[in-house]
């Protein structure tokens, strides 16, 4: 089978580009041939160099009307027998009619007409798009419960037999291998448990109700570390808070973390922070790092909602949105823990090999592929 994935500008704006990658790498195993249509750009061409046996295409970074032009002029020139558009952009506004046309399918990463940032006008244009999308594609692949729910509760209301797939974001298999010996360096190096955030640096992403919660937590224990791993523009304001208060030894900004580097650093955690807020957005987005923190089976203290609620389940520590005490309260139980592996949780569902397989599935019995 040949399946071709359509993406839009490049992996450093786009993380949810790298299902692309992950998923033709498992198609490539499996038999088949997978192909990439991406934009000419460094990050892009990085990425490719990581996962050979994979055929990429390049486009030029245009207007939306260009680029769109450009890819629809490479898939109208292809014989592939399904087209993935990984992206409800406008820039990945492209389709394909006629009886030899192949398989479309649309994959919903985020709902778009729900970002407060967006002008009312761009926030009608993006309402308006997700219904003209329903008629443009067979099947529709859903990163979410919500998103699953939504489509298929406006697809019924059309009266259109597109197929859905619940298939959210997944961690990369390499995570299940690590250096021992460097996790426990960087955890020698603390001297503490280490609790995880990884992630930019915003208000609005629960960053100050993190270091209220250290500041409230070590009033009462100190045998723990917040590693805070990351950039943003709340990093001075964090600095002073932590001078304010004394957290020097509390709370620790070591940068970005990636690579080797990253995976150590998140084997080596006692536990991870992932904050969400009760918005459109959290309840339909599946965050990356819930998988990547999962799969190390290490506790995730996060709130009831969307994908980290359906990930984790009863596994999960949930916390209360914008109340710092039942954050201190759920990152204390965490320590309180020892180390043994956080139980109830389908591990290996977490991981893009078996989203690969149910994505395989999926089009064998709903379009006898």
């Amino acid at each position: 089978m040949k399946i071709c994935f359509l993406t839009n500008s490049n992996l450093k704006k786009h993380a949810n580009m790298k299902r692309a990658f992950s998923m033709s790498k498992y198609l490539v195993e499996a038999g088949h041939q997978a192909t990439i249509i991406l934009q000419h750009h460094e990050e892009n061409l990085k990425a490719a160099e990581i996962y050979p046996g994979i055929e990429y295409l390049y486009y030029e970074q245009g207007t939306t009307l260009s680029e769109n032009r450009e890819k629809r002029a490479m898939i109208k020139s292809r014989h592939d027998d399904v087209i993935v558009v990984c992206g409800n952009s406008a820039r990945n506004f492209v389709w394909r009619f006629g009886k030899s046309r192949p398989l479309m399918v649309l994959d919903h990463p985020e709902v778009m007409s729900a970002f407060e940032e967006f002008s009312y006008l761009k926030r009608c244009f993006e309402y308006l798009r997700e219904w003209i999308e329903l008629f443009l594609f067979d099947g529709h692949l859903a990163v979410s419960r919500y998103i699953e729910r939504r489509l298929q509760k406006r697809l019924n209301l059309l009266h259109l037999n597109a197929e859905v797939l619940y298939s959210p974001f997944a961690a990369e298999e390499d995570l299940k291998s690590w250096n021992p010996v460097a996790a426990k360096s960087i955890r020698e190096q603390y001297g503490k448990k280490m609790v995880l955030y990884l992630g930019s640096f915003f208000a609005a992403y629960g960053f100050y109700e993190i270091l209220h919660a250290a500041a409230r937590l070590r009033q009462v224990r100190n045998d723990f570390v917040i590693v805070m791993a990351g950039a943003g523009p709340e990093l001075e304001g964090g600095q002073a808070f932590i001078a304010e208060n004394d957290l020097q030894e509390t709370v620790s900004f070591p940068g970005f973390l990636s690579g080797e580097t990253m995976k150590n650093y998140l084997h080596a955690a006692h536990a991870f922070i992932c904050p969400l807020a009760d918005t459109v957005r959290d309840w339909a987005r599946s965050p990356g790092k819930i998988y990547m923190y999962a799969a190390t089976r290490h506790p995730i203290v996060t709130c009831k909602i969307g994908e980290a609620a359906d990930t984790l389940g009863e596994a999960g520590f949930y916390y209360e949105q914008g109340d710092v005490d039942s954050l201190a309260n759920q990152i204390s139980l965490t320590l309180d823990r020892d180390d043994s592996p956080v139980e109830g949780i389908d591990y290996e569902r977490l991981f893009s090999k078996s989203r690969t397989k149910e994505f395989l599935a999926w089009l064998h019995e709903s379009f006898g592929l």
